[in-house]
């Protein structure tokens, strides 16, 4: 099935221009955030939130050598408190901004969420969820009764 945001080619200037906001980058594509949720799902294999959060730490890794203060670089890359962007790098680069912002820019990037490959994917898709066991527990003096896993 083929979809008005499959002519979408510039993403990530898209994205930039929607500050990196899955609402307005839904609203600039002329669909609903659910409707884009589902096409990044199919598309890149990731939510759009994570894929715009990858994208601004992208962004950012480039800025941290202009020798700007940590607060510039994130406000600039539309973090609403520096230590938002502190976790959130340290979470995709396993470094802190400071520790990195001497070394020269890698020209690839490390990818947290990686798309799975058409056999992964059915595999996935294929994979019966695990059923646990439960017991209920009555206590037998009118109050609700507990639920109990057996793991």
């Amino acid at each position: 099935m083929s979809s008005r945001l499959d002519r979408i080619t510039d993403w990530e200037i898209r994205a930039e221009q929607a500050q990196f906001n899955v609402t307005l980058l839904a609203k600039d594509c002329e669909v609903t955030a659910r409707q884009l949720c589902r096409y990044f799902r199919a598309k890149f294999g990731i939510p759009p939130h994570n894929w715009l959060t990858e994208k601004r730490l992208q962004k950012v890794r480039t800025l941290l050598p202009s020798g700007q203060l940590l607060k510039q670089v994130s406000a600039t890359a539309g973090f609403k408190r520096p230590s938002d962007f502190t976790r959130q790098f340290k979470r995709y680069y396993k470094a802190t901004p400071s520790s990195l912002r001497n070394q020269p820019c890698e020209k690839t990037v490390p990818t947290v969420y990686p798309p799975p490959t058409g056999s992964q994917r059915s595999e996935q898709m294929a994979r019966p969820l695990p059923v646990v066991p439960i017991e209920i527990l009555s206590p037998g003096n009118g109050s609700q009764g507990e639920l109990r896993t057996s793991l």
